[in-house]
């Protein structure tokens, strides 16, 4: 767990240094504006479609930031804060256009004629980092040899606990849905725009693509928790069963199971069999 708060605080203090730096002691005659999404490019694309797509983008490259973190062994600290630096500055630009509808770049690149910021910065050191990681510890970011080959342990109630998950992010979406939908079409209407209708027709199809794609990251994501937990119970009732049987195992659990305190438990259920 210290793993992930550290982590969060190297996304948290990228998001701060670059949002400062854009604001604050830069040269307004240095200041380029870039409409497009790297380095300039689509920046004659509809600028309403161009800020949804990128904060739409942004939003699940948040999610899926968070899954990563803790599917990420813990061991490997250096992945999750390139993870980070990544994240936090494709959202350090995301939040430029959500505030101002474009980019700050106010560092030149010498001999060429690029502009970046300190969000650009991170991003490339965040992918470094990443892929160094994925060439030099590869085995352990996978873990082939700690790992149990089947997701599904106890089905039933992995599957109960995801379809919960997914509920409620439906819910939720739906909601949230409902209120945009209504809200942009009141918008169109005073408006008064000729091509309102194939708006809320794209926006709809947009926003039920969004939220299909969430609720797959969202099942993934409930499996996996699911089965740190199942796990630790499927393998304690075997041992159980063992040792009413009579054959008295060691137990332990894997590094990032749930229910530690079962080993505990099994090392005084092993000393009472053994008198």
């Amino acid at each position: 767990m210290k793993n992930v708060i550290l982590a969060l605080l190297c996304l948290i203090s990228v998001l701060i240094i670059d949002q400062v730096s854009k604001r604050l002691g830069v040269d307004p005659q240095m200041i380029h504006w870039n409409h497009g999404i790297v380095f300039g490019l689509y920046s004659k694309v509809s600028p309403t479609l161009r800020i949804i797509t990128l904060c739409s983008f942004g939003g699940f490259l948040l999610a899926i930031y968070f899954f990563l973190l803790f599917f990420i062994p813990k061991t490997i600290l250096s992945l999750k804060i390139g993870l980070s630096f990544l994240i936090g500055g494709v959202l350090g630009n995301v939040i430029d256009r959500m505030v101002d509808g474009r980019t700050i770049d106010f560092i030149p690149m010498p001999g060429l004629e690029v502009v970046f910021n300190f969000a650009d910065v991170f991003q490339w050191i965040g992918a470094g980092l990443i892929l160094w990681n994925i060439w030099q510890r590869g085995g352990e970011i996978w873990r082939p040899d700690n790992q149990r080959g089947n997701y599904l342990i106890l089905p039933r109630e992995q599957l109960q606990f995801c379809l919960k998950l997914l509920a409620i992010t439906f819910a939720t979406s739906s909601i949230v849905g409902i209120f945009s939908f209504a809200y942009l079409r009141v918008i169109l209407i005073e408006s008064r725009l000729a091509n309102s209708e194939a708006i809320l027709t794209n926006f709809a199809l947009a926003y039920f693509f969004i939220v299909l794609v969430f609720c797959v990251i969202v099942f993934v994501f409930g499996l996996y928790v699911s089965h740190r937990s199942a796990g630790p119970i499927h393998a304690f009732s075997l041992f159980v069963e063992d040792l009413t049987q009579g054959k008295i195992r060691d137990f332990q659990l894997r590094d990032r199971d749930h229910f530690k305190q079962l080993e505990k438990i099994a090392l005084r259920l092993q000393d009472h069999f053994k008198k």
